[in-house]
């Protein structure tokens, strides 16, 4: 299952937690904020789409090692590509440097979103 947001965010909590069958998240590029666990145990998400030219904010929790509620058991080595000459963007920022293999892709057309927080 393929799941693309053309939102400003999904402030739900919990939007998409533990959802098993997610494999592909496409991020439009007017998200600006993922909500608490949107993405929580969603173990078999392979690929991020964020086609966002800044990085959408997740929230923060001091007492977690990795600070990230958003997408807590999601595996950090997995591809995260975001639009060309916005690499150095994601990569310094807090909320998104957890991951490991993110990535320009310049064939990203960057979809309007409708609303801005997911």
């Amino acid at each position: 299952m393929d799941e693309e947001f053309h939102r400003e965010g999904l402030g739900l909590r919990g939007v998409f937690e533990n959802c098993e069958n997610l494999k592909t998240i496409k991020l439009g590029n007017g998200i600006k904020v993922i909500g608490n666990y949107a993405f929580y145990n969603c173990k078999n998400v392979d690929t991020i789409y964020c086609m966002a030219k800044m990085p959408p904010k997740l929230p923060a929790k001091e007492d977690w090692s990795w600070g990230l509620q958003a997408f807590v058991n999601v595996n950090r080595d997995i591809p995260v590509f975001v639009p060309c000459n916005r690499l150095a963007y994601y990569v310094v920022d807090d909320s998104w440097n957890m991951f490991s293999n993110m990535q320009e892709d310049c064939t990203i057309d960057g979809c309007e979103a409708e609303t801005d927080t997911i």
